[in-house]
């Protein structure tokens, strides 16, 4: 099983933690940055640094938060990219593509192991893909397919968004795809893990029934199987409402799914519901 939860810094989530960090301020944004590189810096990885800002601007940036940072950038153990370049755009659309990036993720990780290190841990200011909603359609597969290759690679990533420009209901749809986040930016969260499709932790409650449809109807379609498993141990709270969401979107993409690990009184609510294609099985005692 990840590790998962909420978060009031960006220390010590080692070795591979997926963090969601919404700020107000640059400074806060900055902060976390610092914490979260210095971790990887003395774990032996690599350090990526990626924002919408020309790459010498970063270096300049990412080099005046410490001096270990300093010395890392001139040693080749950090690095920086401007955000356009990171995230590969398609040239039919000029829209990002989700899998191609990762696949071009997937060569950095390649790269830095070859060159000795323990893996690759970005930072990166993603505010600039994800201001409207198109874009947050876009920009959640890329974290969900991003968040996958982070379950079995080794790689880590600090997502950060400026709450001031995304507001707070457009950073909850990105926050949510994230193993760990501040607490109050979603109300649940959907993340890959060891052995099914997805594991979900959180509440699923009437509030969050909305964000809840938005990012199955965003994620559903990236699983190439026909049968999906999720896994429900780490749910505080899931109701009727949303059990009936998450059969809406298995029927509109044709999967069949198995929500497994939950508590018994959810399975015995499922039993009473019209479900067509969710199948709930009861946490083992």
């Amino acid at each position: 099983m990840r590790e998962d939860g909420m978060v009031a810094s960006a220390r010590g989530l080692l070795p591979f933690g997926h963090l969601c960090w919404a700020f107000t301020r640059r400074a806060e944004f900055l902060a976390r940055a610092a914490e979260y590189a210095l971790d990887g810096i003395r774990s032996g990885q690599r350090v990526c640094y990626i924002a919408d800002a020309p790459r010498e601007e970063l270096r300049e940036e990412l080099g005046e938060l410490d001096p270990a940072i300093a010395r890392a950038l001139a040693s080749d153990a950090a690095r920086v990219q401007p955000l356009r370049e990171f995230a590969h755009e398609s040239p039919a659309t000029g829209h990002i593509d989700p899998p191609t990036t990762v696949e071009d993720v997937a060569l950095v990780i390649e790269q830095a192991v070859a060159d000795g290190y323990t893996g690759v841990r970005a930072v990166v200011d993603c505010t600039a893909l994800a201001r409207t909603s198109g874009q947050r359609d876009r920009f959640a597969v890329l974290e969900y397919l991003l968040d996958r290759q982070m379950a079995t690679s080794p790689m880590s990533a600090l997502c950060g968004y400026d709450a001031a420009d995304l507001g707070a209901a457009g950073v909850a749809e990105i926050a949510c795809l994230h193993p760990f986040i501040q607490a109050g930016r979603s109300p649940f969260r959907l993340y890959a893990d060891d052995g099914v499709n997805f594991a979900l932790a959180g509440d699923l409650d009437l509030a969050g029934e909305g964000l809840f449809t938005t990012t199955l109807r965003r994620v559903l379609p990236m699983a190439t199987e026909s049968s999906l498993i999720i896994d429900g141990r780490r749910l505080e709270f899931i109701g009727h409402r949303a059990l009936l969401a998450l059969d809406r979107q298995a029927v509109a993409n044709d999967r069949s799914v198995l929500l497994r690990n939950v508590a018994p009184v959810v399975a015995r609510v499922a039993q009473l519901l019209p479900l067509r294609k969710l199948h709930v099985e009861p946490i083992a005692a």
